[in-house]
């Protein structure tokens, strides 16, 4: 009995089995140019106080009160994209209107002195002279960096400072076809793009003041928190295709973050410190310094529309811890006093984003 029928069939089939086995799948961005979208994020940060520490003129006070306190921030940022120029698979000419930019801190304090009980709570709202502006993002191809400018042509250029130009999410596509289950990891920098969308937006505080402690609520967005210096490692997996709710194939994509970050926010203080208003019994507050550590252990799902190719939504949502390390001297009732306030606070975060 001879093989070699079984051998020339097997052989004829090969190209056949090949040709229909599941090829891979391209994540790419794919807009065509003159193409419009409306993207929609939101995010928000809850945390509560772990443990403080504090030191006056470097001693701990003789009376250390009990404090309890919450944290709330929350971000809103809608803006409207036109693709003036798309070639080899990126903006080339993009014009950025940003129709609302919103900011929203409530801090809740209370102090346990010798059963003396004080409570406070700080609610801050932000804006940002961005909204309503229309920003453009160019290519320049000889530095391999996005230049804005303002579509009238003048405007403060200081809006412009530190604004990012990807708010696609583009960070997190792999760089060619994928199979389910397929990994990859992100870049950091880049992925700073997803965490804070649109970059420095110019968030700032309506009114700000000063509470208990010389506490306030600027606590500030993920814009300050996250830093150049971002460690950790974000690990995509692509887990397949699957049909939207509007009836698009979209490519499922989930992300993994395990990050942590460092900044120096000194000079943000100081700024907001200048509208801020003291409490009646201080006269006189100079901030020395103002660290700031975060930690973000997370998972999210990015869903990306096949056939126009640009993401379709987001979501991300885990743990988040919050260490601050703050400096200052204080001029209050006749006194100087040097002091230094560490706090460490724990939460949650969530991060979604919608693209019609």
């Amino acid at each position: 009995m001879t093989h070699r029928p079984l051998l020339a069939l097997a052989a004829l089939s090969l190209p056949f089995l090949l040709a229909s086995s599941p090829r891979g799948t391209e994540l790419s961005f794919g807009i065509e140019s003159g193409s419009s979208v409306t993207k929609a994020f939101s995010s928000e940060v809850s945390m509560s106080l772990d443990d403080m520490q504090m030191t006056m003129n470097g001693q701990e006070p003789p009376m250390m009160p009990e404090m309890e306190m919450s944290v709330s921030v929350v971000n809103e940022i809608e803006v409207t994209d036109e693709y003036v120029s798309v070639r080899d698979g990126m903006p080339r000419m993009l014009e950025r209107t940003f129709d609302s930019l919103a900011s929203d801190t409530e801090m809740a304090m209370e102090i346990d002195m010798m059963g003396q009980i004080q409570s406070e709570e700080v609610p801050t709202s932000a804006s940002s002279d961005l909204e309503g502006v229309t920003v453009t993002f160019e290519w320049d191809g000889d530095e391999q960096e996005y230049v804005p400018g303002f579509s009238e042509g003048e405007g403060d250029e200081e809006l412009l400072e530190n604004l990012m130009e990807d708010m696609d999410f583009r960070s997190l596509l792999p760089d060619g076809e994928v199979d389910v289950d397929d990994e990859w990891e992100v870049d950091l920098a880049a992925f700073t793009a997803v965490l804070a969308p649109g970059g420095d937006l110019k968030l700032v505080p309506e009114d700000m003041d000063t509470g208990m402690m010389g506490m306030n609520s600027n606590f500030g967005s993920f814009s300050d928190w996250v830093g150049d210096g971002v460690e950790g490692e974000v690990l995509a997996t692509f887990r397949g295709t699957r049909e939207s709710e509007d009836g698009a194939s979209v490519g499922v994509i989930e992300v993994v973050v395990e990050i942590e970050s460092a900044v120096d926010l000194t000079d943000m203080v100081l700024e907001a410190m200048d509208e801020a208003e003291l409490p009646p019994e201080v006269q006189d507050m100079e901030i020395d310094h103002m660290d700031l550590e975060i930690t973000i252990e997370a998972e999210g799902t990015l869903l990306w529309d096949l056939e126009e190719g640009r993401a379709e939504s987001f979501e991300l949502s885990g743990d988040f811890e919050f260490t601050m390390d703050m400096g200052m001297a204080i001029s209050a009732q006749g006194m100087e006093m040097e002091m230094e306030q560490v706090m460490e606070m724990s939460g949650t975060m969530t991060s979604t984003a919608t693209f019609e």
